[in-house]
């Protein structure tokens, strides 16, 4: 939650309309409060809201360069070379072979994953190896090419206005909260 609250009021500092004012964070309670925007959820996005996501994505791409985006906190999965990338999808890939087999759903699964998915990953991470160089996977990306990105950004958790779109999302480099785009 601090991650979130630092993003929101690094949003705020840089003037970008599209965020909720950050309005209270209580770390020992654990909440934070933001103002309300008010819109409905997009059921079939159109030009306008795609537009509006891209200039949000401009917005952001300006303030990566700002000294206090230096200072933000990576999001707790933020991968910055590929051994961790690869590292993170095995992690997730071993959560999903935990679960129970209650059904056929889970059952398909577990058959999925050991059967396709994990061979299709070894496949891939040798091939990524060949092409790269072992070394290569652990380069960590410079700063230079890094961004402050969404990573759950999308219109399935997007709330619309006439003349805005408010976006629910968590962003890599930093977590946003309820972020309000004007087109």
């Amino acid at each position: 939650m601090k991650r979130e609250w630092d993003a929101v009021q690094f949003l705020n500092s840089e003037e970008i309309e599209a965020v909720p004012e950050a309005l209270f964070y209580d770390s020992h309670a654990g909440f934070a409060v933001y103002s309300f925007l008010d819109g409905t959820r997009i059921i079939e996005s159109g030009i306008k809201d795609i537009e509006c996501f891209l200039k949000f994505f401009e917005r952001l791409k300006m303030a990566k360069n700002t000294p206090c985006a230096a200072g933000l906190e990576s999001a707790s999965e933020a991968c910055f070379c590929a051994d961790d990338l690869i590292a993170n999808i095995i992690q997730r890939a071993l959560k999903l072979d935990a679960a129970v087999v209650l059904d056929s759903v889970t059952e398909n699964m577990h058959t999925f994953l050991r059967q396709q998915f994990r061979p299709a990953l070894d496949t891939a991470v040798l091939k990524a190896g060949n092409l790269l160089g072992k070394e290569e996977l652990g380069e960590i990306l410079p700063m230079k090419f890094r961004t402050l990105s969404g990573s759950d950004m999308g219109f399935h958790n997007a709330l619309t206005k006439k003349k805005m779109g408010v976006f629910f999302f968590w962003i890599s480099n930093i977590s946003a909260g309820m972020i309000l785009l004007k087109p």
